[in-house]
């Protein structure tokens, strides 16, 4: 993570590394303000985006910006 603020952190590939590897995926995103974590927190501000392969459903990479932003990836690997 970067501590940063808001805090920012990430883990496995981009968008941009499974386009040009040609890797069939498909992204979630949460902003934070819908997550209760974040409601509970009062922290509201960030956003979350998980990338997933398409087929397999694994995922591949997550990308967080917020309040415990490496926290929330840590939980994600």
């Amino acid at each position: 993570g970067i501590y940063t603020i808001p805090e920012i952190s990430s883990v496995g590939k981009t968008e941009q590394e499974l386009t040009a590897a040609k890797v069939p995926y498909e992204v979630g995103r949460s902003s934070f303000k819908h997550l209760a974590r974040a409601q509970i927190a009062g922290k509201d501000i960030g956003s979350l985006k998980i990338l997933f392969h398409r087929e397999t459903k694994e995922i591949l990479g997550i990308h967080c910006f917020g309040e415990r932003a490496a926290e929330i990836i840590h939980i994600g690997q």
